[in-house]
């Protein structure tokens, strides 16, 4: 947790196929009256937002509904 109270978690997939195992963030963003909780979608992005360091990488692959889900769950129980 940092000093603002935002929250970070990384999740490790394992690899789909013959690719690689793969990371992720999910970030929750307090603010004063309701939070923002980031989730992720994809691996890599092929946008180039100045906001987001996901955009610097190239785009891995699309995540399944499981993954999706388990960075909701996750923040969820841990919030």
């Amino acid at each position: 947790i940092s000093a603002d109270g935002t929250r970070k978690w990384l999740f490790r997939f394992p690899p789909r196929g013959a690719g690689r195992p793969v990371e992720i963030e999910t970030v929750y963003i307090p603010e004063e009256g309701r939070g923002t909780l980031c989730i992720s979608s994809q691996v890599g992005c092929t946008l180039t937002c100045s906001f987001c360091h996901t955009g610097t990488q190239k785009l891995v692959r699309n995540l399944t509904t499981e993954e999706i889900l388990a960075q909701l769950l996750t923040a969820r129980d841990r919030l």
